[in-house]
C-alpha cells in the first residue's frame, strides 16, 4: 500500500502545483489563505483561496467551516476533472481501512505534507499574499489542523 500511497501524493502534488500555475494568471487580488479540503470518505480534494478583502468586509470567513463560501474556493474544478486518479485513489485507499480515521488521517497529512512541498511553496510565492498569509489543511469535521508551518 505504500506504493500506492507515495503514487497518490506523487499526483497531488502534480495537480496542486498546476492548478496553482494556471489560476495564477487569472488573478491579481491579495489573498489571505489557500486551503486544501480533503474528503477521503467520498475522493474529493478541493483547492480555495480567501482573499483579503473577503476577510475585511466579513471576518468570519477566515474561520475554516466557511471555506466553502470564499470566491475563489474550488477553483481548480476544471483541473481536478482531468485528474480524476487523484481522489479515487485516496477514496480506493481509504475504503481499505477497517479503522477510518486511521484511513484519513493518512490522507490528511499527506495533503499538509504536499501543500509544504518546494514546489507548492515556490507556486504560493508567485501570489501577491498578505503580510498573515496563512496555509490551511483542515479535517472537515472536526477543524484539526494538519498544516504546519515547520514542516520541510
Amino acid at each position: 500500500m505504500d506504493e500506492t500511497i507515495e503514487k497518490w501524493r506523487s499526483s497531488l502534488l502534480q495537480f496542486v502545483s498546476t492548478a496553482l500555475s494556471d489560476f495564477r494568471e487569472q488573478v491579481s487580488e491579495q489573498m489571505e489563505q489557500f486551503a486544501l479540503d480533503c474528503h477521503p470518505w467520498n475522493g474529493s480534494i478541493i483547492l480555495a483561496f480567501l482573499t483579503t478583502a473577503e476577510v475585511q468586509e466579513s471576518p468570519f470567513l477566515a474561520e475554516a467551516e466557511e471555506m466553502a463560501a470564499w470566491k475563489y474556493y474550488d477553483f481548480a474544478s476544471v483541473r481536478s476533472s482531468s485528474h480524476p486518479d487523484v481522489g479515487q485513489l485516496m477514496q480506493d485507499v481509504y475504503n481499505q481501512y477497517d479503522d477510518k480515521a486511521v484511513g484519513a488521517e493518512l490522507f490528511f497529512k499527506g495533503c499538509a505534507d504536499v501543500m509544504a512541498s518546494t514546489a507548492i511553496q515556490e507556486a504560493l510565492s508567485k501570489y501577491n499574499t498578505s503580510n498573515s498569509f496563512t496555509i490551511s489543511v483542515p479535517h472537515p469535521d472536526t477543524g484539526k489542523e494538519y498544516y504546519t508551518e515547520s514542516k520541510s
